[in-house]
């Protein structure tokens, strides 16, 4: 008994050094990405540290890119990305978890898509897009994103419908209920955790996304905030100041929104883990 408890005495103050290390990991670069932004520019490209703060760097980000527009046009993606990948996932998740036989050979087969790397459906996208007239159009890039979020909504929506147990469906068709009202009223409320992260982590993804919205957007007029930290590198040099305050500019509504819905995340993703 004095062994066990002398070995729970020395595993506590281990076990919160491991967090305090995991933490560490995590905040630290967050800190140091907001101490950089708010350095001189100066005093960045000699590698010193001043002890002296400045807001320079993102009044010149301000007056350098509109902002508000790029604000305007990610929110406007991600959120139309998000809500098309739910709409038409979700139904394909379903008929995936319930009816398909090989069902997850054909989830796989989706997810699969995700392996191609972006860069490789960019020159198709921009010539199909200069023909249909939708070339640095928001739905344009709403479009592209789907090729990587439909497929992470149908595959992970799948997983999360297939531990609804299928009595509670059975039951619902006993009182007559039609498929549509099954899925509305029995199934989404009782995966809604898991459907609900699975939103998040894809709005986060396309939030974040800076490749279709850097070669698919031709002016600002559909440009999204990532292209904002690329316009501080030039041929030339590299303004490490506006970069670093246009990467907290982009990184902090996203931050403040996961935020707030965190405990839908971490409640979906620990959906299933007990039973």
């Amino acid at each position: 008994m004095r062994l066990g408890a002398t070995r729970r005495r020395w595993l506590t103050p281990l076990t919160y050094l491991l967090w305090l290390l995991i933490l560490c990991i995590w905040v630290l670069p967050l800190v140091w990405l907001v101490f950089s932004s708010l350095q001189p520019s100066d005093a960045i490209a000699r590698s010193e540290i001043s002890p002296t703060l400045t807001f320079d760097n993102y009044f010149e980000v301000f007056e350098r890119a509109n902002v508000g527009d790029f604000l305007v046009n990610s929110i406007l993606v991600a959120c139309g990305a998000t809500a098309l990948a739910g709409l038409l996932g979700i139904p394909a998740a379903y008929s995936i978890a319930r009816w398909s036989t090989g069902g997850r050979d054909l989830a796989f087969w989706i997810l699969s898509s995700r392996m191609m790397p972006p860069a490789v459906s960019i020159i198709p996208f921009f010539i199909m897009y200069s023909h249909v007239g939708i070339i640095d159009t928001v739905p344009g890039l709403v479009i592209a994103h789907l090729t990587f979020s439909l497929a992470f909504v149908i595959w992970m929506t799948q997983i999360f419908i297939q531990d609804v147990p299928v009595e509670l469906e059975e039951a619902a068709q006993v009182d007559g209920a039609s498929l549509w009202h099954i899925i509305v009223r029995v199934v989404l409320p009782v995966a809604r955790s898991g459907i609900l992260a699975t939103l998040i982590l894809n709005l986060v993804f396309s939030w974040n996304e800076y490749l279709f919205a850097f070669g698919l957007s031709l002016t600002e007029r559909s440009r999204t905030l990532p292209v904002v930290a690329g316009i501080f590198v030039t041929s030339y040099q590299i303004q490490w100041g506006q970069m670093f305050a246009a990467a907290v500019i982009i990184m902090l509504p996203i931050l403040v929104f996961v935020f707030l819905l965190q405990r839908y995340i971490v409640g979906g993703l620990t959906m299933g883990a007990i039973k």
